[in-house]
């Protein structure tokens, strides 16, 4: 991802500054500000703020409620592009397909995912040479890269669970 689309932790829980940072990318990628896109952006910028991870359906659903009219293409075409330039990723969940996510980070990381609220934390995890060579010797796999998402419940949702 390219350093001027991360945004810094101190400013990762700031809608307005993700939101312009996302409506910046769409303009450089020749793309109109249309009242759809700018919904569309506002609302990502709400769920990174939240850590929250979402689908395309998901965002769809929700920017619908305020605008009936945007079509699901135009929602699939800003993910498409927001991930090609590096703003979005794409975490492969089991039994959900995936979900889209902001990263904060350009290092290499991994995720958590809350199994309940779907909160999207990047964490700096690595696999050390020797667990990566461990792999290859018991497996005979080449390993080319990999990734990680580790599930569990987050400290909300722990404490909702003790009300």
């Amino acid at each position: 991802m390219s350093s001027d689309h991360n945004l810094s932790r101190s400013c990762a829980a700031d809608p307005a500054a993700i939101t312009a940072v996302i409506l910046t990318v769409l303009l450089q990628d020749g793309e109109r500000l249309t009242q759809p896109r700018r919904l569309i952006a506002r609302q990502i910028a709400t769920w990174q703020a939240a850590e929250q991870g979402f689908t395309a359906s998901e965002l769809w659903g929700q920017v619908r409620t305020t605008d009936a009219t945007i079509g699901k293409s135009t929602v699939l075409r800003t993910c498409a592009t927001l991930m090609a330039r590096g703003v979005l990723e794409w975490i492969p969940l089991p039994g959900r397909g995936g979900c889209y996510h902001w990263p904060q980070t350009t290092d290499h990381h991994h995720h958590l995912l809350c199994t309940q609220c779907h909160r999207v934390v990047d964490v700096a995890l690595y696999l050390s040479a020797t667990v990566q060579h461990q792999i290859v010797a018991r497996t005979g796999f080449v390993l080319t890269h990999h990734r990680l998402t580790l599930f569990g419940r987050c400290t909300v949702c722990q404490s909702a669970a003790l009300t």
